[in-house]
């Protein structure tokens, strides 16, 4: 791309998910190449905000941003991002949507407007129709018929066709761009596998749900005769019913809860990993650091997964797909663990080799085709006035 670009990243709770480290690696390539990057979030989680280039600049509306939701941005906030001048504003979640619309609409140059879909079914209904707050359809309506689909950007082919199903229609124009990882970086993380030791790495939240049931895989293996052991790394709301499971248990000496972690200390952590279990970015960089990967299912309570990282379609990293899981992760694990070590080995060379298609570089360079292909949204001013009456 030969101009220099102006783009705002717009991203409610900045914390430590798959879509901040999308924004990361995609803001260090940019300003590699000397465009101009900037961060509009509400209160950033400490720490954070460490992981962006320091040329990267952040606009953090607190409270005001509750106030941007299905209504408009503040005073204050809309003079930070004026100065700014963005030619293009992205938006990553449903939550961010009208934010990135409004903030389109009241700037003097029009900058257009990208939808990243980053959630499986963001922007599908998934109750009745009827039930719906006129904020949620607003926003349905004003993603289908207001913004090009040549400005929208899913993460995977899964999630445009659950929204194609949807709005019964194609959006065959809109892009595919995966999920961007370090690949060179994580293959040069020296192993020595311990098998027995299963790591997680994410948030503990209610789709979440393997953050529950691994508890019970643990029991039934360490009551088979395998003494597997369980890092966790993260936090949320889950974390105190996990930790009072294992106590009941009798697992607090096998299932250990260390926290969050500093992003640059995830490849020290899979140096010993036997195996992970997870979803989102951080299967894909355990995967690119060779440690065998099972993916998790969103509100999946039986502990059944679709198999390892290299049995998805590119760009699933854990959403549901047109059949149910039927593969448990307790057998995949027992049988990991029984193998030789040359098939052992095998495993791990498959996973890292697979999740070479992620490559930060590459995906890059797909994403500045998307800028390229993004066409001009046009939201009418009085759906943005109707917004702000109700959201979901």
């Amino acid at each position: 791309m030969p101009r220099i670009m102006k783009l705002l990243f717009i991203k409610d709770e900045f914390g430590l998910g798959g879509v901040e480290t999308l924004i990361m690696r995609l803001s260090e390539l940019l300003v590699r190449d000397g465009h101009n990057v900037c961060v509009l979030t509400s209160e950033p989680y400490p720490g954070s905000l460490d992981v962006l280039p320091k040329s990267v600049q952040v606009i953090a509306l607190g409270i005001n941003y509750n106030r941007a939701y299905g209504s408009f941005v503040s005073k204050s906030g809309l003079k930070a991002v004026a100065s700014f001048s963005p030619d293009i504003v992205f938006s990553t979640s449903f939550r961010d949507f009208w934010v990135a619309c409004d903030i389109a609409a009241r700037l003097r140059t029009n900058p257009k407007v990208l939808v990243g879909v980053y959630v499986d079914k963001e922007y599908c209904p998934v109750r009745s129709r009827w039930s719906l707050g006129i904020g949620t359809h607003l926003v349905r309506y004003a993603f289908d018929r207001c913004i090009p689909d040549e400005s929208k950007l899913f993460m995977s082919r899964t999630v445009r066709r659950n929204h194609e199903r949807s709005y019964n229609r194609s959006m065959s124009c809109s892009s595919v761009c995966v999920l961007p990882i370090d690949v060179l970086k994580y293959r040069l993380v020296a192993r020595n596998p311990c098998r027995t030791r299963i790591v997680s790495v994410g948030r503990l939240v209610d789709f979440k749900t393997y953050n529950l049931y691994m508890l019970d895989v643990v029991r039934s293996l360490r009551e088979a005769g395998i003494p597997v052991t369980w890092d966790v790394y993260g936090t949320g709301p889950l974390l105190k019913e996990m930790q009072r499971k294992a106590l009941r248990w009798g697992l607090c000496d096998s299932v250990l809860f260390h926290g969050a972690i500093p992003y640059e200390q995830f490849g020290d952590i899979m140096c010993s990993a036997g195996v992970f279990v997870g979803m989102g970015t951080a299967l894909l960089e355990a995967a690119a650091c060779g440690v065998p990967s099972i993916v998790a299912v969103p509100h999946e309570v039986e502990g059944r997964t679709y198999g390892w990282v290299y049995d998805l379609p590119l760009g699933n990293v854990g959403e549901w797909q047109d059949t149910s899981p039927t593969q448990m992760i307790s057998n995949l694990i027992e049988n990991l663990i029984g193998m030789t070590e040359f098939e052992y080995s095998k495993e791990c060379k498959k996973s890292q080799d697979y999740v070479r298609i992620y490559d930060q570089h590459a995906v890059y360079n797909d994403f500045l085709h998307c800028v390229d292909r993004a066409k001009q949204q046009c939201v009418p001013w009085h759906l943005l006035r109707l917004a702000g009456l109700k959201c979901r």
